[in-house]
């Protein structure tokens, strides 16, 4: 972008989604953590899917002759970011290319990302982000990427801004917007990323509850909780669930990461109470072969599963998901578990085939 004589740098934020309706919530953390830092920049946010053509990506992005480029990367889209990005520095050689996200973040040492990018944001990049743009990190100066690593870049979940922008609100809210009002998890089951972090990090509860009025203000159709066991206080839960109960808009579907032996007969009572489509649940079996779950440090009461599902009230959409491939399932055992999954009568079973995520 050209003011007078002067050129302004643009910086691209790109995600890569898994499908049409899903929607970035961390390009929207570090849009909102480098906005406005310094005025030599602007930014822009875009979304692709993978299953564009990866031409059309590939021109759309030099389209914008972006001076940065910042990918965020996961497990699904590293294929396709793989595909475009040596074509995007070819078309755009003086472009500073720049990764973060889980697939980095504990798999940087992977030549490619040292061969395409300048620098790779490890772990939380709202920090490092700010950092780079303002100037404090160096540029690479031999053949690697220069690491962020995120133990020189804290970051608090309670400072961030909200996420999302009033227009976005407005023209996205038939897609599935992500809400995180925690971090981490409690638990240790080594097949999930959230093993490899430390403790759960909250963000304030009026914060929490003043935002999900915004939601509610826009009749946003589907608001996802990232919040990897929300229920893991009750409390908190308790009156986050009472807020959308008594607040509910007849349109909003807000969807929780539960865990199903924490469901108390107080929040069965609560949730009873909840308008059909307000509030829906997502539980986790994985499996209910006892050698797998010690196997992988999960620990699973079904009795007490079976008994919480069963007594909740038609009005809560349930989810329930399993996992093939986990360690010394076969045939049999997993057989068993789908079959107690299915047993539940949840309103969605999701078969989901064991990744074996970096950091895990």
């Amino acid at each position: 972008m050209i003011h007078g004589d002067f050129h302004l740098k643009k910086i691209l934020l790109c995600g890569v989604n898994s499908r049409f309706n899903q929607t970035n919530p961390a390009l929207r953390y570090l849009r909102n953590a480098i906005t406005g830092l310094n005025k030599d920049y602007t930014v822009e946010l875009k979304e692709y899917n993978i299953n564009q053509m990866p031409a059309d990506v590939i021109r759309d992005v030099v389209s914008q002759s972006p001076d940065y480029i910042l990918f965020s990367i996961y497990i699904w889209n590293v294929p396709f970011v793989k595909q475009i990005v040596p074509e995007i520095k070819k078309l755009i050689p003086g472009a500073h290319l720049i990764c973060g996200g889980p697939e980095v973040s504990f798999g940087n040492t992977d030549p490619f990302y040292h061969k395409n990018f300048h620098h790779i944001i490890d772990g939380a990049g709202e920090t490092a982000a700010a950092a780079l743009f303002r100037g404090e990190v160096p540029d690479p100066s031999g053949g690697d990427a220069v690491v962020m690593r995120m133990e020189n870049y804290p970051v608090k979940l309670a400072e961030l801004p909200f996420l999302y922008t009033t227009d976005e609100l407005k023209t996205l809210k038939d897609k599935i917007l992500y809400y995180e009002s925690s971090r981490g998890c409690p638990y240790r089951c080594s097949y999930c990323l959230s093993s490899a972090q430390n403790g759960v990090e909250y963000r304030p509860l009026d914060l929490v509850t003043y935002e999900l009025d915004k939601f509610l203000e826009n009749g946003v159709k589907i608001v996802k909780f990232v919040d990897r066991t929300f229920n893991i206080d009750e409390e908190r839960a308790f009156a986050i669930w009472t807020h959308i109960i008594n607040n509910h808009n007849e349109t909003t579907t807000f969807h929780f990461e539960i865990r199903g032996e924490l469901l108390s007969e107080r929040l069965i009572k609560l949730l009873s109470t909840a308008p059909a489509g307000a509030i829906q649940i997502e539980i986790g079996i994985q499996s209910s072969n006892r050698e797998t779950l010690r196997e992988v440090r999960r620990t699973f009461d079904g009795e007490r599963v079976s008994a919480s599902l069963s007594s909740l009230s038609k009005n809560i959409h349930t989810h329930v998901d399993i996992i093939a491939g986990l360690p010394h399932e076969n045939i049999d055992s997993f057989g068993d578990t789908f079959n107690y999954a299915a047993g539940l009568k949840p309103d969605m079973l999701q078969l989901g085939f064991l990744k074996v995520l970096g950091g895990t």
